[in-house]
């Protein structure tokens, strides 16, 4: 920046003009009043004051003359000449907004520190750059050397001024942490990457077009700018300006910066053509859509107006206080209706033989500097840093127990943009959602494994995507209790089950042969007993939902209790759609109208038990804890008023139940007697106990378990009870159809009936493959897979393991179907109400535990139950057999 010393001539209304920039540059105070309607809180919209026509004299040096006060008071500012070319501007797409970038970044110290561009910098280095792939690699390797080359050269110069720049500990761990800081840098953590992350949730060129960092990058270069609208790439740049410019004027760290800058960045720019009118367009286009505040006032002169702009109607300079005035009032109507002159305030210049008045004569005069106020008292350096000691110390030390809780249950607040942590008090759990190894729920190895091997698929997932946007990326929510109090066995292998279905699912799709849709599964823990259910829809899925596109649905619910009947209301609220697999409990389809449920309610379950009574010729007793939930209520309800239908086929015998414990009951015993079991699992082990303390073996009662009973069946460790070694057990199973394919299924890849059933030997071929973790897919991939694989899993295929393999498919072939529709693009990206409204019209579904439709019933009423039984519980080993099929109101026969 030169500074010019020209004479300071006056001219009509240059006393107004010099009155209205010294107001404006000056910042508000804070206030701690809430703002009226209009007004806003300790910062304000700021005009691009637009000057038309000649002056006398050099107005913009004799401007910067009084902005240029020493060192530890200037205001930043800069004065540029738009009509020269800027020198070394070559490729750049704004040569203008990089000359000012320049000379505010280097000449400029100001109040408050430096000013710094790291937003700005990094966009306008990329749209400089190209993608050129060497040595037989990629393009993603390509532009993560650019990015690397960037993140190394330029990066550790942001570090090292005072403003702008990393904390010393982020700036050690450049130093010394090899590959690990560009790592975390791209991957968007906080702190280290929050440049990353600012792009990817800016609103200019469709971020989310893009999964990674990376992939966004790549569209800013210049051979691949072609396929992006050039408005928008310009819009990114101007944003990312104004973002930096926001940055520094805003407290951050231990010094209250926000209260030390007490005036505004000033851009004179002079001689203002085509290419000045373009930046200031695109500056008032990007106030428009964005709406933030930024600290930059413009003051332009042009001989003439923008060639949008008709030069009739200017005011004279001389008016310019009332102009001013007047847009302060009309810039919340001209925002809403997005002007194109919105931000824009012009004035025309006098007439040179228009006489200036006396008060114009004494304005360069008087005015002999424009310093900036003097900060608050308390914003001085030495205050600030104590007051903020003592600020920072006092949380810190009550929070010490806090972040013990949190640290021992590996519950930390997740640095990544795919994992929210949350820590639930009351529960003593962690709870939240994650689709990344950086946050994994519970304890239990099976289930952190396949938590882990559903992340490694995630990431195989977002990758083929980003190699081919025209495969769409499909996100479900599976959402579960993962965590439980530690005294409590739990249903980890169960949950374990569910999760292993998908990642069945995910790992047949997510394949780079194949044109299917790709599979990505996010898991997120509703706490024991989904206690926080309701709590995580509203603050962490709600978001979630609302930032990303590609999330299409949630599966899973865990149990029917009141906070889960709350979180699917909740849901369908937010218009997205609950694909239940396992709960039973009867109008749930009320709760939301876009409720789905997989297995038939406890009408149709009750119904099942009381014909398997009938038609062995066995007397039927129900027993159960206290009712206080809408399953176990509607359960006993319903078995209660089915056996009443059966009379006197049956004989009807009143419900059985305890307060506290099953050993509370007296059970009746006998060959002839089935005893149904309508409570959850985690006292099915108790009345088994209590059965056979009373009955011995011999004479024990046929025991048949509700659906619930299946976690207890996967859970080895509930099973593994001296008392219970040899005592045969059934239960009610929902996915019968994949049950009864038996150990073949596992071993060989086919099931053991005769059927022959497309969709059920493509999953035990997909179920025998996650076991074997053949060679084909890739072996970098499948790091945990193969340690899931070593686990003590179960012999036979579980409810939970087909039932959530059908859930995940139902979702792929709904936006299979709707992809085929007229209309779609290459880059197709599947729409949430569009695929909830498929899941309806385009049923039925040939899923592996048999077929789903959901055009007459939304809760599963004509699918098929199945009562297996185990000979021995207490045998990891055994696998169930069928025993009895219900559906479509009927008895039918065992899959064979």
């Amino acid at each position: 920046m030169a500074e010019k010393t020209e004479e300071e001539a006056p001219f009509q209304g240059l006393h107004a003009l010099l009155d209205v920039i010294r107001d404006l540059v000056d910042r508000p105070r804070w206030s701690w009043r809430k703002p009226q309607e209009g007004e806003y809180r300790g910062d304000r919209p700021l005009p691009i004051l637009s000057l038309i026509g000649t002056a006398p004299g050099d107005v913009p040096g004799a401007l910067a003359l009084r902005l240029n006060q020493p060192e530890r008071d200037k205001i930043a500012h800069v004065v540029v000449d738009a009509s020269e070319p800027p020198a070394g501007a070559t490729g750049s797409l704004l040569p203008l907004l990089d000359e000012v970038h320049q000379l505010l970044e280097r000449d400029n110290k100001g109040t408050g520190g430096r000013l710094r561009f790291q937003h700005y910098r990094l966009a306008a280095w990329l749209t400089r750059q190209t993608i050129e792939p060497a040595d037989g690699r990629d393009a993603r390797a390509a532009s993560l050397a650019v990015l690397r080359t960037w993140y190394e050269k330029d990066r550790p110069r942001t570090m090292a001024g005072e403003d702008g720049g990393l904390p010393w500990w982020a700036r050690l761990l450049v130093v010394v942490g090899g590959p690990l800081p560009f790592w975390l840098w791209r991957h968007r953590w906080p702190i280290v990457g929050r440049v990353p992350r600012w792009f990817m949730r800016q609103p200019f060129m469709v971020p989310l077009h893009s999964t990674t960092f990376v992939g966004f990058a790549e569209r800013l270069t210049t051979n691949r700018r072609g396929t992006e609208d050039p408005e928008q790439i310009r819009k990114v740049l101007v944003h990312a300006f104004l973002r930096d410019l926001r940055l520094a004027y805003r407290p951050r760290g231990p010094r209250p910066r926000r209260w030390r800058r007490t005036a505004y960045v000033v851009l004179v720019l002079d001689n203002v053509t085509d290419q000045g009118w373009e930046l200031l367009r695109l500056v008032n286009d990007v106030r428009n859509e964005k709406g933030d505040l930024d600290p930059l006032l413009v003051v332009a002169r042009s001989d003439a107006p923008p060639s949008w702009k008709s030069p009739r109607g200017t005011p004279l300079v001389r008016d310019v206080q009332s102009v001013v005035d007047r847009w302060y009032r009309m810039l919340p109507t001209l925002r809403q209706r997005q002007e194109g002159e919105a931000r824009f305030v012009f004035a025309r210049l006098p007439d040179p033989t228009d006489e200036p008045s006396d008060a114009d004569r004494e304005a360069w005069p008087k005015i002999r500097s424009l310093p900036p106020r003097a900060p608050a008292w308390l914003a001085r350096r030495g205050v600030a840093l104590a007051v903020t000691a003592l600020l920072v110390a006092v949380p810190v030390l009550a929070a010490s127990a806090w972040a013990v809780h949190r640290w021992a249950a590996d519950c930390l607040p997740s640095p990544s943009s795919g994992a929210v942590a949350v820590w639930d008090g009351g529960l003593g759990q962690c709870v939240g959602y994650s689709d990344n190894s950086d946050l994994v729920f519970g304890s239990d190895r099976r289930l952190r494994l396949a938590q882990l091997a559903v992340f490694e698929q995630n990431a195989i997932a977002r990758d083929l995507h980003e190699a081919n946007r025209e495969r769409p990326l499909v996100s479900i929510v599976y959402f579960s209790g993962l965590t439980h109090p530690e005294a409590d066995p739990g249903t980890d292998h169960s949950v374990a089950e569910e999760l292993e279905g998908l990642l069945i699912r995910q790992q047949q799709h997510n394949r780079k042969e194949q044109t299917e849709p790709l599979l990505r599964v996010v898991v997120a823990n509703g706490g024991n007993t989904m206690a926080a259910a309701a709590r995580i829809v509203r603050d962490l899925l709600e978001p979630l939902l609302r930032d990303d596109p590609t999330v299409l649905g949630v599966i899973g619910m865990d149990r029917t209790v009141p906070e889960t009947e709350t979180a699917i209301a909740l849901l369908g609220h937010l218009g997205t759609a609950v694909v239940s697999m396992v709960l039973t409990g009867e109008r749930l389809d009320e709760v939301s109208p876009l409720y789905f449920q997989l297995p038939p309610g406890n009408r149709v379950q009750a119904r099942a038990v009381v014909e398997y009574a009938h038609g062995t010729s066995r007397q039927l007793t129900v027993y159960h804890p206290p009712a206080d939930d809408a399953y176990i209520g509607t359960l006993v309800e319903e078995t209660t008023a089915a056996v009443r239908e059966r009379a006197p086929a049956l004989a009807e015998r009143p419900p059985v139940a305890w307060e506290r414990s099953p050993d509370e009951v007296d059970v009746r015993c006998g060959r002839g007697e089935i005893a149904f079991y309508a409570g959850r699992e985690d006292q099915f082990a108790a009345f088994l106990n209590r059965v056979v303390s009373l009955c011995g073996r011999e004479e024990s009662p046929t025991v048949v378990g509700d659906d619930s009973v299946i976690r207890f069946v996967a859970q080895q460790e509930s099973r593994d009870q001296y008392e219970l070694n040899g005592l045969p057990v059934s239960w009610v199973d929902m996915g019968g159809r994949v049950v009864a394919a038996g150990r073949s299924c596992r071993e060989k890849g086919s099931p053991e009936t005769n059927r022959n059933e497309q969709s059920l030997a493509a999953f035990c071929d997909g179920y025998n493959r996650m076991y074997q973790v053949l060679d084909t897919n890739p072996p970098a991939a499948n790091d945990y897979a193969r340690e899931l694989a070593n686990t003590s899993g179960p012999p036979w295929p579980g409810q939970g393991i087909g039932l959530s393999y059908d859930a995940a498919g139902l979702f792929i072939a709904a936006v299979r179907r709707n992809q085929q529709r007229p209309g779609h693009g290459r880059e197709y990206l599947p729409h949430r109400a569009a695929i909830a409204q498929e899941l309806v019209e385009r049923s039925p579904f040939d899923g592996a535990t048999g077929e789903i439709s959901f055009r007459d019933s939304r809760t599963g009423a004509q699918r098929k139950l199945m009562i297996a039984r185990i000979e021995d519980i207490g045998d990891a080993t055994a696998v169930p057999r069928c025993e009895f099929v219900y559906g479509d109101g009927r008895a039918e026969p065992c899959p064979g």
